[in-house]
């Protein structure tokens, strides 16, 4: 394990689903996208932020206004941008359509959490039954498989 005291922190987390340090190359941008389950929030806290992003080039961007997964990606231009910086977070919705950059010439790096929804008890005992099923699926060990052996090599 690489990071054994901030695995350590978030296990003390509940309701924290997915957990891993998101790496973003210089001048690489995340096509605009929506995420896949309703059941969590996406937090990202800033780790390494180039130059603590003085000059605003990494950035995540948000249209709320934009959930249908049949609409136009281009909508994403009327997002909001939030712009990561060093030890601050950003809370947002992934079922939103968003879009990451890092236009410097610096690796960025945010933790990245999926954090289960506040929803009633009857909801969230459904969540939790969806995402157990979820973790079970091939698919999804695969990649928690591939993602763990990139970590260590």
């Amino acid at each position: 394990m690489l990071a054994p005291k901030t695995a350590a922190l978030l296990r003390g987390i509940p309701g924290v689903y997915t957990a891993f340090f998101s790496v973003l190359e210089p001048n690489q941008h995340i096509k605009a996208h929506w995420g896949y389950w309703k059941g969590f929030v996406r937090y990202h806290l800033g780790v390494i932020i180039p130059d603590n992003n003085r000059e605003n080039n990494c950035w995540i961007r948000v249209n709320p206004d934009a959930q249908s997964r049949t609409g136009d990606r281009a909508a994403i231009e009327q997002g909001e941008k939030y712009h990561w910086h060093d030890g601050e977070a950003v809370l947002f919705d992934d079922t939103f359509l968003h879009d990451a950059t890092n236009q410097s010439d610096q690796v960025r790096v945010v933790l990245f959490l999926d954090v289960a929804r506040k929803m009633n008890w009857r909801l969230s005992l459904l969540n939790r039954l969806f995402l157990w099923i979820a973790h079970k699926d091939k698919s999804v060990r695969e990649i928690r498989a591939n993602a763990t052996v990139r970590a260590k090599s």
